[in-house]
């Protein structure tokens, strides 16, 4: 059964991540509070992966506080990490492809990109997303697209990658696809920058990724899942 959420889009009643399979990990700010997370004082020191496997939790690992913020977002709690703020997992754990990403978090006025930061296992490349000084672009590895206008505003965004083809999301918008480059990722590092001031600096409410490429129906239930939460376009 479904509902109607506006005139141009129906969610799935009761959707949650879990009703997709191949879920590899999901962070959820707006139950750190009650789902095993810790914290100290008002920041986050673990933020628990709700798919299960504790190697997946993000631990802080840098001296930067990362301060959860009361009813931030929607009415929601979210977190607040600064450019040079730092969670990893446990260990490198290696995904390989094909994988999606999909996140709900405002977009930020400085040269911030690594709200996700992963390194390939082999052959060098980098994959981020997040945006450049000028633009705000989700990157994936040479893939990008433009939207002005929307700094400091919340947005849903996707990247899929699946042997050396990308496609990225604007809400449930497709903005471009093409050839990207194939490799096993690691997904250790969030919010982190390779650079100086190039973290992610802007709240985040939900990080949920996927070994697989959820495609379909199960694409647009997950986009408005986020949508309709967090309250973005």
């Amino acid at each position: 059964m479904s509902f109607l959420i506006n005139p141009y889009r129906y969610a799935e009643a009761g959707f949650s991540p879990t009703d997709i399979s191949g879920l590899w990990s999901w962070f959820d700010a707006s139950t750190i509070t009650s789902d095993g997370s810790t914290m100290s004082g008002s920041d986050v020191t673990m933020w628990k992966n709700k798919e299960g496997t504790t190697a997946r939790n993000m631990n802080q690992t840098s001296s930067t506080q990362i301060p959860l913020i009361t009813a931030g977002q929607n009415g929601l709690d979210c977190i607040d990490p600064s450019p040079t703020a730092l969670m990893t997992t446990s260990s490198g754990l290696t995904l390989a492809q094909p994988f999606t990403i999909i996140c709900a978090g405002q977009m930020p006025a400085n040269n911030s990109r690594y709200a996700v930061y992963t390194d390939a296992q082999a052959g060098g490349g980098r994959m981020y997303i997040g945006k450049t000084p000028t633009d705000n672009r989700w990157l994936n590895l040479g893939l990008q697209f433009t939207e002005t206008g929307i700094v400091g505003t919340w947005q849903t965004l996707t990247c899929t990658l699946n042997s050396g083809t990308g496609e990225m999301f604007f809400g449930t918008t497709s903005k471009v696809s093409g050839t990207q480059q194939a490799q096993d990722w690691q997904f250790a590092r969030f919010f982190d920058s390779v650079s100086t001031g190039e973290g992610w600096d802007g709240e985040m409410g939900e990080i949920i990724i996927y070994s697989k490429i959820v495609s379909g129906t199960e694409l647009t239930d997950l986009q408005n899942y986020l949508i309709d939460k967090w309250g973005t376009p």
